[in-house]
Order: structure tokens, then sequence, then C-alpha cells
């Protein structure tokens, strides 16, 4: 392990300070690009970077590398509402960004100093990218896309879906808009999508590459309410290997709507105009 002199360190503790972020291609696969601000969008915001590094750096090759914690999320002007986006970007636990950086930080000094010589050539990191899908008067959808490598094969990966209600302020739940009396037949129509996604038959079992329960199609709550269509996400493991990614799983309104309560009727016709 190869420590560089303290005036590089320094720079680059410097160059992670809190800033407006800029519009950039997703580096790792999956990660979903950079929302910009619309102008259709209701409530205003910024987008905003944040970023810490390790003291601890790497030759590689003909590189200097060092772990790192990187964050990109909106900040938005309404104060109520940028505090369910925060609720929503810190989801270990943590108070703050600060807190959750030295958290993930310290793991990777704690194992350096422990190793010393013997550590491998790997660093870590840490990204997470919150995107706005939607951004009505009536409805923000967001996702927190999380990328972490602490070494190994590969790296982790999970996206979380939330949906909010600016005007009463209140996260909106599925069985807020679609009752409880209705979820087997919104299970039956939503087998019916995945099983057109994945291509298989009617009749197909799902004992062979899938993870469900007794082998019985069933729904995640991780969901959110796109402009013409419902998303059901299903994260890496949840229902499939890792090597098989994610499920993203669209099912129109058109194909649901007489299962929506008048709550969530008046959603989709908010995020529709």
């Amino acid at each position: 392990m190869i420590r560089y002199a303290f005036l590089i360190s320094m720079v680059c503790l410097f160059y992670s300070c809190q800033q407006p972020a800029k519009q950039k291609e997703a580096e790792e696969e999956n990660e979903p690009k950079q929302a910009a601000v619309q102008k259709s969008d209701t409530a205003k915001y910024s987008m905003m970077e944040f970023k810490r590094i390790s003291p601890y750096f790497q030759q590689n090759e003909e590189q200097l590398d060092t772990t790192y914690f990187e964050v990109f999320y909106p900040k938005f002007e309404n104060p109520v509402v940028d505090s369910f986006v925060q609720k929503n970007l810190l989801v270990d636990g943590e108070s703050t960004l600060d807190e959750a950086s030295d958290s993930f930080l310290s793991g990777y000094n704690e194992f350096v100093e422990d190793n010393d010589d013997r550590i491998s050539k790997a660093t870590w990191f840490k990204k997470i990218n919150l995107k706005i899908h939607v951004n009505s008067p009536k409805v923000i959808s967001i996702s927190n896309f999380t990328y972490e490598f602490t070494g190994g094969a590969h790296g982790n990966y999970y996206s979380l879906w939330t949906n909010y209600d600016p005007i009463n302020n209140e996260k909106i739940e599925l069985k807020s808009i679609i009752p409880d009396y209705k979820r087997k037949e919104l299970v039956k129509i939503a087998e019916k999508h995945f099983r057109m996604l994945e291509k298989l038959s009617d009749t197909a079992s799902y004992s062979d590459q899938y993870f469900f329960d007794n082998h019985q199609f069933a729904l995640t709550e991780n969901f959110g309410l796109l402009k013409d269509s419902i998303i059901f996400y299903y994260n890496p493991y949840e229902i499939k290997s890792y090597a098989d990614g994610p499920t993203e799983l669209k099912i129109p309104y058109d194909s649901i709507k007489d299962l929506f309560n008048a709550k969530g009727l008046n959603y989709i016709k908010s995020i529709a105009n």
C-alpha cells in the first residue's frame, strides 16, 4: 500500500465539496443518467454532488486510485419536499451525508491499517444516484440507485423506489391507491405482463430460473409511478441470480385503471397532465 504526499491528499479532499452536479453519462452498467430539471417539473430543485475520498492511495499501473463515497441527488427549494428526499437518500440509518460517508470510508481505512502491505490493489467505492421520474403537482416519484464495491468478484447494486404526495405530505403506499381486496386481481394482471416480459408460456414453471416462494408469482413492494405505467422493480437476488440482473416490470395504467380507487386515479391524472 503506497501512501502519497500530504499535498496530494489535501488537493483531492478539497475537491470533495458539495456543488451542483453536471450532466454526465453513468459509468457503471445499470446506473441511470442524471435527471435534468424539466420545464414541466412542478417542485423546483437543483442536482447536487457530494463526494468524499479516503486519504489512502493506490498506484494502479500509471494511475492513482483511492476509495470514494459519491452522491448525486436533487435539492428541492421546498423544505418539506426536500426533507422527504433526504429520508430516501439516507436509507442505512445515518442522519447526514457526512455521517454516511464517514461510516463507509472508515471501514476501508481500518481495513488498510489492519492489513498494511498485504492489502490488495482494489479500492472501494459507493455511488448513490437519486433520479426523479415524476414531478407533478400531486406526485413525486424517485428512485435511489446505489452501487457499492468493497472487494470480491463484483460490486452490488440496487434501486429503491419511493412515491410522495407533496400536497398531503405523505408517502404513497400501494394499498392506498389499489385497495387490498383488489390485490389478487392486480397480481393476476401483473403475472400476465411478467410472463410476456420474460417470454414465458402461460404454463411454464418458475422453479428453475426464479426465486419465488413456493414457485408462485409475487409482486414486490418496490414500485414507482411513471407517466403512463406503474413499475415494479425487482433487485438482483430478489427473484433471479445476480448474473440475470434486475427486473423492471411495467404495467400500463390502462391495463389496471379499474383497480385504482379515487385517490389513485387522481394521482394518475395528475401525472398524465
